[in-house]
C-alpha cells in the first residue's frame, strides 16, 4: 500500500534539525515514514536512524518499505522506553530527536479502532498499540462518574459534560457501550449545539480525543520522556516536537522554561502551517511544532 499518512511539517522538521549535521536521530514516533524518507536522505552515510513506534502496523509497514536502509533501526515500543532501547542497542547520545504526537491518517481511518465519530460504526477500541491496559468503552462502561469527566475536563478541556456523563452512567446499565455509534447517540443527546453543525462536529471531535489520550496515556508518556530526554540528548544535540493540542504544547513550553539551565528553543515563535497547508490538510491544522537544542 502507498504511505498512509501526510507528514506534517515536514520541511520545517528537515532544516531545524539538520540533518546532514546528525550521526543518530531517533524517531520516537515512526508511523509510516514520512519523516523518515525526507531526513534520511540528507544524513551522512556512516549515520543511524532509529525509528520506534507502539503500533505493529507502523513497525511492519517499515520493515517492508524501507527495510533495504542499512542506516535504519525499528523498534517495536513505545518512546517513553528510549532510555531502555538505546541500552539495548548499545547507541550513543543522540544528535536529534523527533516526536510528532499525532495520530495517524492509517489509524483514523483503517484501524478498525473507532479513533473516529464519522464514517463507519466500530468498536470503541482506541488502544494505539498493544500495551494499553484498557479500552475506551471500559472508560465509559466502569468508570465512576467523577473520573469519566475528569478525563473530558483534563484531556478536552470540556467543561460542561455533566448531563453527558448523566446520561453515559444512566444507559450503561441498560446496555453497555460497544461502538462508536452507541457514544455519538449519547454525546447528541448530553449536549446542546444550537443547531450548529460545526460545534457538534467539534464535541464529538474533543470527546473522542480525549478518550484516546486516557487510553493511550498520551501526556504521562510525554512527560516521562521528557524527564529522561538530557540522559539522551547530545551537547548540542537537538529535540524536534510536533503537539497536536493545548495540553501537550503546554507541557512542552513548561519543560522549556523549567529546564533553561541547559536548553535553549530554536524557534523562538512556535511553527504552524499556513493558511494554505492547513487547507491542504485539515487534520494537521492544529500541529505546533518546537525545536530545542541541549546547551550543555
Amino acid at each position: 500500500m502507498n504511505r498512509p499518512h501526510i507528514p506534517v511539517l515536514c520541511d520545517f522538521v528537515t532544516e531545524l534539525l539538520t540533518p546532514e549535521t546528525q550521526s543518530l536521530i531517533i524517531d520516537g514516533t515512526f508511523g509510516f515514514g514520512g519523516h523518515y524518507s525526507q531526513l534520511i536522505s540528507k544524513m551522512p552515510a556512516d549515520s543511524t536512524y532509529v525509528g520506534i513506534d507502539r503500533d505493529s502496523a507502523a513497525i511492519d509497514f517499515g520493515t517492508a518499505h524501507y527495510g533495504q536502509e542499512s542506516r535504519l533501526r525499528l523498534v517495536h515500543n513505545t518512546y517513553e522506553n528510549m532510555t531502555q532501547i538505546c541500552t539495548e542497542l548499545n547507541l550513543p547520545l543522540a544528535t536529534g530527536i523527533l516526536l510528532d504526537l499525532g495520530i495517524s491518517s492509517f489509524q483514523l481511518d483503517a484501524s478498525g479502532k473507532g479513533f473516529r465519530f464519522q464514517g463507519e460504526n466500530e468498536p470503541l477500541d482506541m488502544r494505539m498499540g498493544e500495551g494499553c491496559s484498557f479500552t475506551a468503552a471500559d472508560i465509559v462502561n466502569t468508570w465512576d462518574k467523577s473520573a469519566i469527566l475528569d478525563v473530558l475536563e483534563r484531556y478536552g478541556d470540556i467543561r460542561n459534560g455533566a448531563k453527558f456523563v448523566d446520561i453515559v452512567c444512566e444507559t450503561r446499565f441498560k446496555s453497555p457501550y460497544l461502538n462508536t455509534a452507541d457514544l455519538i447517540h449519547s454525546i447528541k443527546k448530553g449536549f446542546y449545539f444550537a443547531n450548529s453543525r460545526r460545534r457538534y462536529v467539534q464535541t464529538c471531535q474533543t470527546v473522542f480525543q480525549a478518550l484516546r489520550i486516557a487510553v493511550n496515556d498520551e501526556l504521562g508518556q510525554l512527560e516521562r520522556f521528557l524527564e529522561q530526554s538530557k540522559s539522551l540528548l547530545a551537547v548540542q544535540g537537538r529535540l524536534a516536537i510536533i503537539t497536536f493540542h493545548s495540553v501537550e504544547d503546554k507541557m512542552v513550553k513548561r519543560f522549556t522554561r523549567e529546564n533553561k539551565d541547559w536548553i535553549t528553543p530554536i524557534n523562538k515563535k512556535v511553527i504552524q502551517l499556513n493558511y494554505h497547508e492547513a487547507k491542504k490538510n485539515t487534520r494537521a491544522r492544529s500541529a505546533k511544532l518546537r525545536v530545542l537544542v541541549r546547551e550543555h
